[in-house]
């Protein structure tokens, strides 16, 4: 036998050796991280029992009701959640709709007058509890063109009130979402009440803006999601394994990578909550002061992170938007009433006996602007340049806050890729548009009308097809 073959067998255990070793210092290198992360315990809210019985739990069954029927797409053909879509669908077809879903309605003012709690940390998967709640917006906005086309404005006010009590009672005890659409049923009640303002009597001026100001009063605020929101991601990453994660996020078949990543997953556990830490403490520190003096947010650097709806001062400025609008309406539905009591404007709001919350501007801190100018007022807020544009409103298709302009009642979209008639019109009780070099380049080519041309010298093309920037445009 050669030398060779008579050291083979002691390089084989030398090589079994090695092989062990390795595993084991891979398993005391996990065990480590394990230890080093388990270290770490943020402080987690007390959980709030949900309420017996829950409204929520009626919103919910109404959504199922209408979603049996067709959903969205039953009311508006594509199911866009933009209100300008109403044209895909006919008065008659609306009719049709409201009729066939007279049902969901009523399950739906069931949850009125009921304690309100949506899941939130308790939830696994938080979604289905209001996935119908746009489409079930939709169908009272559907509702309210109907009761409009009959001369019914009251009935029609109503209906935008029903959404708004809606979208406040679905974000309490809910996460960040909650809050986003929360906004966006708001926006879409909005529309119908702007249209039925004008024709109510002192009577239900009166009733309306009481139920109004307790809908706003009512309605929790910002950092209560906020926290719950924290809250649940760092439950995700403390207590979950990365499939329970993506579990929780709706997937229901996962990549090999994600059983492979979980020593990654666990390695950088602690990195990770104390990302979401700073994140949340960052955001809810910026959510108490107006949108002008807010600080950036560094975006967070864990893999596990990248995924995630964290631009939250984007998300912030959304918030601002719906809430200056809301507001907006207030003040609208007070002056209204005040004008039938004394058949003349008020000088100013605080005529009006409004609370000081529900009439300050999100953008700088201060009072929501009113000018009274014979028969017809001024009301807007700054705008998110924090700067007051004498009432020209802001082209909400851009993000960038030194964009000159202000926030009315109804967003304004420059043409926004579509045809003239339903963008670019004057919105009620602010001045005309301020006009980029862009916007007066179109304005002087009619044959660009559809956007996304080449502005001659620019060096740049126009905006993006869109409404990136408001929730709703005007019609």
């Amino acid at each position: 036998m050669s030398d060779g073959e008579k050291k083979r067998p002691g390089g084989c255990r030398s090589c079994f050796m090695g092989v062990l070793s390795a595993l084991a210092f891979v398993v005391i290198l996990v065990t480590v991280f394990y230890v080093k992360s388990s270290r770490y315990n943020p402080y987690m809210p007390p959980l709030i029992p949900m309420p017996v019985p829950n409204g929520n739990d009626n919103y919910e069954a109404a959504g199922i009701m209408l979603n049996a029927n067709g959903g969205a797409d039953s009311i508006y053909n594509r199911g866009n959640s933009s209100v300008n879509e109403q044209t895909d669908i006919s008065l008659a077809g609306e009719k049709k709709v409201v009729s066939l879903n007279q049902p969901a309605i009523k399950e739906m003012h069931k949850a009125f007058g009921k304690q309100c709690r949506a899941g939130g940390r308790l939830t696994g998967m938080v979604f289905p509890k209001f996935a119908n709640i746009r489409p079930l917006s939709l169908l009272l906005m559907a509702d309210a063109d109907v009761r409009m086309n009959s001369g019914d404005y009251s009935g029609a006010f109503t209906d935008g009130l029903d959404t708004m009590q809606m979208a406040s009672d679905i974000s309490r005890g809910g996460l960040s979402m909650h809050l986003f659409m929360r906004g966006r049923c708001e926006s879409y009640a909005q529309h119908s009440m702007l249209k039925s303002l004008d024709h109510l009597t002192v009577s239900e001026c009166t009733t309306y803006l009481a139920r109004l100001q307790q809908i706003m009063l009512n309605t929790p605020p910002r950092e209560d999601n906020l926290q719950e929101d924290r809250a649940y991601w760092l439950n995700c990453i403390k207590t979950r394994s990365m499939k329970d994660f993506y579990a929780d996020l709706g997937f229901k078949e996962f990549p090999p990578v994600v059983s492979l990543g979980e020593i990654g997953w666990r390695i950088l556990n602690e990195q990770t909550l104390r990302e979401i830490e700073r994140l949340y403490a960052e955001t809810i520190d910026n959510n108490r002061k107006p949108s002008t003096r807010r600080r950036i947010i560094p975006h967070p650097t864990s893999p596990y992170l990248s995924f995630l709806p964290f631009e939250m001062n984007d998300f912030l400025n959304a918030l601002d938007l719906y809430d200056a609008r809301k507001r907006l309406l207030l003040a609208a539905l007070a002056i209204c009433k005040y004008k039938l009591e004394h058949n003349r404007l008020p000088d100013s709001l605080s005529q009006l006996s409004l609370p000081g919350e529900l009439t300050t501007d999100p953008y700088n801190g201060k009072q929501i602007i009113y000018k009274p100018a014979g028969g017809d007022y001024l009301l807007y807020c700054v705008g998110p340049d924090g700067k007051d544009n004498g009432g020209s409103p802001v082209d909400e298709n851009y993000q960038p806050s030194s964009v000159k302009g202000d926030i009315g009642l109804l967003s304004y979209n420059f043409n926004a890729g579509k045809p003239w008639k339903y963008y670019s019109q004057p919105v009620p009780h602010m001045k005309a548009s301020i006009l980029t070099q862009e916007e007066k380049w179109h304005l002087n080519h009619p044959g660009n009308q559809q956007r996304g041309g080449m502005m001659p010298g620019s060096g740049m093309t126009s905006r993006p097809v869109g409404n990136r920037g408001g929730p709703v445009g005007n019609k």
